[in-house]
């Protein structure tokens, strides 16, 4: 026998309390003698000893309750099973509630019917077997904290749960979810589990099976200590339409846009099925307001289709636009897709210039700032959200760099160390830094102030300056000359060179500084790097900002760069990235956390409104001068609301889906096969150790029946020594003589302890009997 609270087991002496107690009351009183009492003595002693043996009794009935209470507590267990307690078994229902769950299916979806069985399933079990419930959507989350042991209430509590649930956005990994029910702790008392699995077989739903984790999920089945069954249930997802079509995104080249700017937005409709559909008809919608209406000719099996549209917003403010399809396949949930685009007034940047008393294409900021549509210091009629500002680097300390998003160093020279200190500050509250290495850039002042020895701002060290093997190659060396290559097409600031057929392999580098690209640590990261090899573009996270170092400048000087088509969109979309952090991101990915930013607000309390209806109370964190709203639930796909109190009403934050929760095709039989083996594993290591496995049985709920039987017990004794010691109170007459007529003499009184052997002297039968004699 064990115990779970050993330490109520010091509390046993305290049994022992109505023993003492009886002992001590047993003490003799002062007797006075009574002439009358002697002709009592003989019944006296005739029932002293039954009232002794009641008396006995009662104590141990005491001091039993007192022992059943104490070893409750202790919650013993014993080795085996008793009071006739079957074996219990364990059911782990994985629902998978992904996008593709909500195909319809007659008149209900797929999701409704895995519900339906999976409450056929629960209520085909025995009382006492426990039941997990998980989702495996948007990641697998257990729908009951702790397992629920089957009774009359917890089935109905289950049915209500599961009729609650419905489909999301989101794609599942049936693999983790899969893994974390092997893994789940095992009950008392349970020797067995059960893994039942209701999906609709879809292959992006393994896609995270890789070999290397398949058997790190083998190695955890075979090292349970019970028996497992694993079973896939598959929906009737076959007899469905096969075909698809889907908007898998929009896409656009700036979310950030400027009043009365004209926005392309393209959406990608995508025909996941072999056959072509039909011609559909195509909207959009603006706030959920039908703006424009094309129609999308028919689609060829496997391909995708581009549909433009271009919209000028005239207001500030936060839009969400809207695509969507007539569409005729059972998968509905994927045919509109939305962006929220957000228009401001502008975006300052300051651009530091030494040379802005030379001519326009000798100044170093001029390339900038005619990439942001701006000359002379002033906005030309096609200009983009950003203003920008130039100044010297001496008028640095006298301005508040809090005021501009992101600042640009076009062509590096030096800088004392208070600017320095600066610049750190800035970047570390979330602005954006964009530094040019030039001609006149000192190695050692770069090194020492900005990079550090990786404390400062810059990623890399620079060693020194290179030249172009071909400085300025002839038409028969070009292809030969050094060259700009994309080394990171997934990033948000070179992503539009990956989507647009841009003219960035046929800028020429002729010199450029060479980083020691031996010190890349886990803080920095390559954006673009020459043919070479060689790194051309750093970047480093500072703080919660971000710093961006080319090693050539940002005008004409050592590259062909200022002069390309390219340069345009870098400038643009750098200085988007860069900026990012001190504005609000309202189109997410999935586990993206929302981050809403109120620089002169000072709300405290907001709400954020889930795509499923729930509701999130978000506390403001404090911001620069004003505060930041954050949640990091974001990792279901769909529209989310913020409520700050503010005019304007909710601000809206969208999280894309995955494009791969479109493709209803099948799990290949090499997944099939896999799942298969899982139940073929060594069953007879797991069973023999299963078959002792030590298994303790909790007893605690019969002990505290049995002191509530003993209490019992203690009541209905006390009750039958009271009334044979003090009698029964008889009916009064219904009429009575005067007070007094015929009151008997006053007995004389005695102090008699009622627990001694004597107390039949004061009983009332002796009473009687005394008051007869007189």
């Amino acid at each position: 026998m064990s115990f779970l609270g050993l330490a109520f087991l010091f509390a046993l002496p305290l049994a022992a309390l109505p023993v003492v107690l009886h002992l001590f009351d047993r003490r003799r009183n002062v007797v006075i003698e009574w002439g009358a009492m002697q002709f009592l003595q003989e019944a006296a002693a005739e029932k002293t000893s039954a009232r002794k043996l009641k008396q006995w009794l009662l104590v141990l009935l005491r001091a039993l309750t007192l022992i059943m209470l104490i070893l409750a507590l202790a919650r013993p267990m014993l080795p085996g099973q008793w009071f006739g307690q079957s074996v219990q078994g364990e059911l782990i229902v994985l629902l998978d509630n992904s996008l593709s769950m909500s195909r319809a299916a007659e008149e209900e979806s797929l999701f409704q019917q895995a519900v339906q069985q999976a409450e056929e399933e629960i209520a085909a079990q025995d009382d006492g077997d426990y039941i997990r419930v998980m989702l495996t959507s948007p990641y697998p989350v257990w729908l009951t904290t702790e397992p629920i042991r089957l009774d009359q209430s917890s089935r109905k509590m289950l049915s209500d749960l599961l009729a609650e649930q419905l489909p999301s956005a989101g794609q599942s990994d049936h693999l983790a979810a899969l893994f974390s029910a092997v893994q789940a702790p095992i009950e008392q008392g349970q020797q067995s589990r059960r893994i039942l699995l209701y999906s609709d077989a879809q292959s992006a739903d393994w896609e995270s099976v890789t070999d290397d984790s398949w058997g790190d999920l083998q190695a955890a089945w075979q090292q349970t200590t019970i028996p497992l069954e694993f079973e896939q249930i598959d929906m009737d997802a076959g007899s469905l339409q096969s075909s698809n079509v889907a908007i898998d995104r929009l896409q656009t080249q700036r979310f950030v846009v400027g009043e009365n700017d004209t926005v392309p937005m393209v959406a990608q409709l995508h025909n996941y099925g072999e056959s072509s559909t039909e011609s559909t008809q195509l909207r959009w919608l603006i706030n959920g307001e039908t703006v424009y209406e094309e129609e999308v000719p028919s689609l060829v099996g496997e391909v995708s289709h581009d549909a433009l549209f271009r919209h000028t917003f005239s207001e500030v403010g936060q839009y969400v636009v809207t695509c969507r399809i007539s569409g005729s396949d059972s998968l509905a949930a994927d045919d509109e897709n939305s962006a929220v685009i957000q228009v401001i007034r502008e975006v300052p940047i300051l651009v530091v210039d030494e040379q802005q008393e030379f001519a326009e294409l000798q100044q170093e900021a001029y390339f900038v700032q005619a990439a942001l549509g701006w000359k002379y210091g002033e906005p030309l009629q096609q200009h983009t959200v950003y203003t920008p500002r130039v100044v010297a680097t001496e008028e640095l300390p006298q301005l508040n760099l809090n005021d501009f998003h992101a600042v640009v160093i076009p062509s590096f020279h030096k800088l004392d160390v208070q600017t320095v200190r600066q610049l750190e500050s800035f970047v570390a509250a979330g602005g954006g830094l964009w530094i040019g290495l030039g001609p006149r850039t000192e190695i050692d002042q770069f090194n020492n102030y900005l990079h550090a020895d990786g404390y400062g701002l810059a990623p890399l060290p620079i060693q020194q300056l290179k030249l172009a093997d071909i400085a300025v190659p002839d038409d028969s060396d070009r292809a030969a000359a050094l060259r700009i290559r994309l080394d990171s097409d997934d990033h948000p600031a070179t992503r539009t060179f990956v989507r647009q057929d841009l003219d960035l392999s046929d800028i020429l580098i002729d010199q450029y500084f060479q980083f020691e690209s031996t010190a890349i640590t886990d803080t920095s990261s390559v954006l673009f790097a020459l043919n070479s090899g060689q790194p051309l573009m750093v970047e480093r996270f500072y703080g919660q900002g971000r710093v961006v170092v080319q090693s050539v400048p940002l005008h004409l000087q050592w590259s062909s760069l200022a002069r390309s088509q390219s340069f345009v969109v870098l400038v643009q979309d750098m200085l988007g990235y860069l900026s990012e952090p001190k504005t609000s991101r309202f189109n997410l990915q999935p586990g993206e956390p929302i981050a809403y930013k109120l620089p002169d607000a000072e709300v405290l309390n907001a709400t954020l409104e889930t795509p499923l209806g729930d509701e999130v109370s978000l506390s403001a964190e404090p911001w620069g001068e004003g505060v930041q709203f954050r949640s990091s639930r974001t990792a279901l796909p769909g529209e989310y609301l913020l409520q700050t109190g503010l005019p304007g009403g909710p601000i809206p934050f969208l999280v894309n889906r995955h494009p791969s929760e479109s493709n209803l095709q099948s799990v290949g039989p090499e997944q099939i096969a896999r799942l298969q083996e899982l139940n073929t594993l060594p069953q007879q290591i797991i069973e023999s150790e299963a078959v002792q496995p030590g298994q303790q049985t909790p007893v605690w709920s019969v002990l505290f029946l049995a002191m509530i039987a003993l209490l019992s017990g203690e009541l209905i004794l006390s009750g039958m020594m009271s009334r044979e010691r003090f009698g029964t109170k008889s009916a009064e007459p219904a009429s009575r003589a005067p007070a007094g007529m015929f009151d008997p003499p006053e007995a004389p009184r005695t102090s008699v302890n009622p627990q001694s052997p004597r107390e039949e002297a004061v009983s009332p039968d002796r009473e009687l009997v005394s008051n007869k004699s007189t």
